[in-house]
């Protein structure tokens, strides 16, 4: 489950560069599978207030994509 974390944190930074340099939709959409990844990490290791973060993110990526 460790690649999971690995997957995540390196989604997440190509997610950010991509909302900086201003490709919204598509840096939202791999925030939102960083996300996911990480959610997964989290729920094994049984963290929930990690897990609880990475929900706020999913929601807030989701957010981005509906009001571009």
């Amino acid at each position: 489950m460790k690649e999971f974390e690995y997957i995540g944190v390196m989604a997440s930074i190509v997610a950010y560069l991509l909302i900086v340099t201003g490709s919204y939709s598509i840096g939202f959409s791999i925030g939102i599978i960083a996300s996911l990844s990480l959610s997964a990490y989290f729920i094994t290791i049984k963290s929930l207030p990690s897990l609880a973060l990475q929900v706020f993110f999913i929601c807030a990526n989701s957010y981005g994509i509906i009001s571009l």
